[in-house]
């Protein structure tokens, strides 16, 4: 990949960090359904700083995929592309 700074791949890392967990958290929203405490209590804990994290991370990836005019071979692309699929999926889980 070229063009790529720390910070992206940070950012890279970030995004695959939240996929993971929303997936998890969907995962035992729609299909464990686990009534196990401490689960509970992470996903209290977790979800609203994830959400903002995924929110801020989008804005930043939008602002770096602007100065590298959206080329597939960045970080910040790869980033945003995850980024929309957490979004996505989170403006479809509330009609489904």
């Amino acid at each position: 990949m070229k063009n790529n700074t720390k910070n992206e791949k940070y950012m890279f890392l970030w995004s695959v960090i939240s996929l993971v967990y929303f997936t998890l958290l969907f995962l035992n929203s729609y299909i464990i359904k686990s009534d196990f405490v401490l689960i509970w209590v992470f996903q209290e804990l977790l979800t609203l700083p994830f959400l903002g994290l995924v929110i801020f991370l989008y804005v930043i990836s939008i602002k770096s995929n602007l100065k590298y005019k959206f080329s597939p071979k960045t970080y910040a692309f790869w980033s945003m592309i995850i980024l929309n699929i957490i979004l996505i999926s989170m403006i479809l889980s509330f009609y489904f």
